[in-house]
């Protein structure tokens, strides 16, 4: 699994911990998880994301986990990230 995050936030030691910090909270989440397995958890900057991994991966954006207007009623995060 990786985590990228945008480099403004990478290079922003606040931003780096926090986002650091949801690394280490996610995985101790899954460890929890029966039937979930995730050997590698990387948090890294997007550059050094590469084309070839992902190729390779499925991506699980926040828009998948967007918050419905309505109960049942799915609505995607508009064009600034926000909910």
């Amino acid at each position: 699994m990786r985590i990228a995050a945008k480099a403004e936030a990478w290079e922003d030691n606040e931003l780096r911990s926090a986002v650091e910090n949801f690394e280490e909270r996610l995985s101790s989440i899954l460890d929890n998880c029966n039937g979930i397995s995730v050997s590698d958890i990387l948090t890294l900057p997007e550059d050094d994301l590469t084309l070839a991994v992902l190729r390779r991966s499925k991506r699980l954006d926040k828009d998948y986990r967007s918050l419905p207007e309505e109960e049942g009623v799915e609505r995607p995060v508009d064009e600034g990230g926000e909910l």
